[in-house]
């Protein structure tokens, strides 16, 4: 409860002292009255005239019309929120957005999908990509020979045989004539392996050096077999490269003939589980769910198989113990089905049941007097 104040203890006395300024006692709705009467005189004198203001909307503030309401309601407002500027995406719109901001990906928006399959996708095959990139970056800082090596093994070429053959050729290129007039040895080895390379055996390719030494052509002969296995060692990885296009492309064609069969045999089945009808689209998927891969090269049925771990159980159980059909299940359904049934006729009442009480003659006579009244 609030103290009253006794105003007979209080002495007003030492305010008369004091230089109190006059304060106008002009009410504030008088106040309110005069400025709008000046802006109205105002704009009037603007007008054409008088009778061209009062047409106008001279509605005091805060009132609102039906009109300006609606008009209120079709502007748009600041707390309205922009469509375009605020619409409402998903976690993974947003993030496929972000990241095609920052240039990690790039992606056309007609070609955008709202799944985590899309943007794994994406950014699987951009970061292949920029592996590739650094990659060829880093081949071109290589010596030629390595990057050629490098380039034929990628290609299918056979490691051992590619790198026996190039050092090979590299040691012939080493070689120069000078040092072939001063080391006997070399001649021999140098003649040996030209010899070697035409299929010569040990015995001739021995008895063919004895021979060119006896007739002073070791030399001679030396020169000539640094050029031709030069030339050998060439050609022989130029077949190799060959050989290895010819495996790549048969490889190719089988696999497509594979994809082209099974294509056809999916397609045209209208059922693979025996029992289970399939529509063309469900059909279609299954192919896909086969063949289709991701940046990373693998299928959909791949995938699914990786991410359940009793996937193979499943399988084999269905392979195996099913013989990939439904019989079984079917069968199994149909014993729970009527044992079901036999449990419910078996818990109806044997005795003293409502069914038992019922007349039949009863019955059989009250539907011919039904007849004969109707027949009446």
């Amino acid at each position: 409860m609030k103290k009253e104040i006794d105003n007979t203890q209080i002495d007003f006395s030492v305010l008369g002292n004091m230089a109190i300024p006059e304060i106008e006692t002009t009410p504030l709705k008088a106040v309110k009255k005069k400025e709008q009467e000046e802006i109205r005189q105002e704009a009037i004198g603007e007008a054409d005239s008088i009778e061209d203001f009062e047409k106008a909307d001279t509605k005091p503030e805060g009132e609102t019309t039906e009109e300006t309401e609606e008009a209120e309601l079709k502007e748009p407002s600041e707390d309205t929120d922009d469509k375009t500027g605020n619409e409402e995406i998903s976690a993974i719109k947003g993030l496929a957005l972000w990241a095609k901001e920052k240039k990690l990906i790039n992606f056309e928006d007609d070609k955008f999908e709202d799944t985590e399959e899309w943007l794994e996708n994406t950014l699987s095959a951009k970061v292949q990509k920029d592996l590739q990139a650094e990659i060829q970056t880093y081949k071109e800082t290589l010596p030629e020979v390595i990057k050629t090596v490098l380039n034929n093994y990628e290609e299918g070429v056979p490691l051992d045989e590619l790198i026996f053959s190039k050092s090979r050729e590299i040691e012939y290129n080493n070689i120069t004539e000078k040092q072939l007039e001063d080391n006997k040895e070399l001649q021999k080895r140098i003649v040996s392996d030209w010899l070697y390379n035409q299929d010569y055996t040990e015995e001739e390719v021995n008895d063919t050096i004895k021979k060119y030494e006896d007739s002073l052509l070791l030399d001679d002969q030396s020169k000539i077999a640094l050029k031709k296995n030069k030339l050998f060692e060439q050609k022989y990885q130029e077949g190799l490269q060959k050989a290895a296009q010819e495996k790549r492309d048969v490889q190719k064609e089988k696999y497509l003939i594979a994809v082209k069969n099974l294509e056809k045999e999916i397609l045209t089945s209208e059922e693979i589980i025996p029992g289970i009808k399939l529509s063309q689209e469900e059909r279609k998927k299954i192919f896909e769910a086969r063949t289709k891969t991701d940046a990373k090269g693998k299928t959909p049925l791949t995938k699914a198989i990786e991410n359940d771990p009793k996937a193979w159980d499943k399988i084999t159980q269905f392979m195996v113990l099913m013989n990939g059909n439904l019989d079984s299940v079917k069968t199994k359904l149909t014993t729970q089905a009527t044992q079901k049934v036999k449990e419910t006729v078996n818990a109806i009442p044997a005795k003293n049941s409502t069914l038992e009480k019922i007349n039949l003659t009863k019955i059989k006579k009250a539907i011919e007097l039904s007849k004969r009244q109707t027949k009446i």
